[in-house]
């Protein structure tokens, strides 16, 4: 059974123009063998072939990496959204995605989060123009802060969007992209010698995943694999629902205590007993050290590493088939707080990365995507460390 659909699937792929690895192989194969019926075989390999036309792959060689991506937050396109065309465009790339930028380069950061956020209230449906369904339903005007200059009066149903900030001292104001405004919060719902009375302050409404997906139109805003259209993704998504693969996702891993080093232990033994092919991904999120150790810090994430390598090499057919990535927490080595924490590049990642019980291990920055890039589906998990 396993070689006539090895045969059928080589078949299908080298008429396509690619050539399959045998690490590629056995991944397609485990999957396939899920179904029983030839002809869903056959449309499972010709969506996993129209998908990779779709990514810019550099090779005709496709090993079990081209079918897997994972994408560290600074290999992520980034864009900005146009309030004159109303639609997201890509923003040129830099010679170098540095942590500590220049100030241009925080200045933009804050003018495309505010826009980010402004698209969004223009989409919800308290911003929206009146449709027949809804005509008796509350909505707000949003103006900008440019709009209340020179103007006298009172204020109904809207709304102002900016950042709160105290240029002055004892004094707030309210700023977005055309101006600024001085706020007095003991009065309410009108402006007065160019001073805005605030009735509420409040965050803007959180917008679901699914009118998000609604409103961007396919497009992948973390990458990792180009605009897919919506045929292909009502198909792939029902062929997506009968694998049975998991992701296994833990946090705060001590390496510096014995207890967790055991419950590890017992974890890869249980997974490794029963269906060792299941397990996809182990990823493992800081901190990586219970307690801070002073200038022995990277000495004892060393041995932490290492006691961890040993444990992962009594599970041969675990390492064979599963990725194990490691991500950073704020306190860990070579993170800082106030941005996305960095791949750990201490001596201990290094050296076991080649280590042959580690050789499928990947180190990564705080924030990542994890996509697989045969469906449609991209599991974006932003694994922020709780405090």
């Amino acid at each position: 059974m396993e070689d006539s659909i090895r045969r059928e699937i080589l078949a299908i792929f080298r008429l396509s123009g690619y050539q399959l690895k045998s690490d590629a192989q056995k991944c397609l194969i485990e999957y396939m063998s899920a179904f029983d019926m030839a002809d869903d075989r056959k449309n499972f390999i010709n969506n996993v072939i129209s998908v990779i036309q779709k990514l810019p792959m550099e090779s005709c060689f496709l090993d079990e990496e081209s079918l897997f991506i994972i994408i560290p937050a600074n290999a992520a396109p980034k864009f900005s959204y146009d309030m004159d065309k109303k639609k997201f465009h890509l923003l040129p790339c830099t010679a170098s995605n540095s942590v500590l930028s220049t100030g241009a380069e925080k200045e933009a950061l804050y003018r495309n989060r505010f826009l980010l956020i402004y698209q969004r209230l223009l989409n919800h449906e308290l911003f929206t123009v009146d449709e027949p369904s809804v005509f008796n339903a509350k909505k707000y005007q949003i103006r900008t802060v440019e709009s209340l200059c020179g103007f006298q009066g009172s204020l109904k149903s809207t709304v102002i969007v900016g950042m709160m900030s105290q240029l002055k001292h004892h004094t707030f104001h309210l700023e977005d992209l055309t101006g600024d405004i001085e706020m007095n919060l003991t009065d309410t719902g009108f402006v007065s010698d160019s001073v805005l009375h605030a009735t509420t302050i409040g965050f803007p409404p959180i917008e679901s995943a699914e009118q998000s997906l609604n409103h961007l139109d396919n497009m992948d805003l973390f990458g990792g694999q180009k605009e897919i259209q919506e045929l292909n993704l009502n198909e792939l998504s029902q062929l997506e629902q009968t694998f049975e693969a998991m992701f296994i996702f833990l946090s705060d891993i001590f390496l510096d205590s014995s207890k967790v080093l055991k419950a590890l232990n017992c974890l890869f033994d249980g997974f490794a007993e029963n269906d060792p092919s299941q397990v996809l991904f182990f990823v493992f999120a800081g901190e990586f050290l219970s307690e801070y150790y002073g200038i022995q810090q990277a000495s004892v994430l060393h041995d932490g590493f290492k006691a961890l390598a040993d444990i992962v090499a009594n599970y041969p057919n675990l390492t064979k088939r599963a990725q194990f990535i490691f991500i950073p927490s704020s306190a860990d080595a070579t993170t800082i707080v106030t941005f996305c924490g960095c791949a750990i590049q201490i001596k201990s990642a290094k050296l076991y990365i080649g280590n042959e019980s580690l050789s499928n291990s990947l180190f990564v920055s705080q924030n990542c995507c994890f996509s697989r890039r045969y469906c449609i589906s991209n599991l974006s998990e932003q694994l922020l460390h709780a405090e």
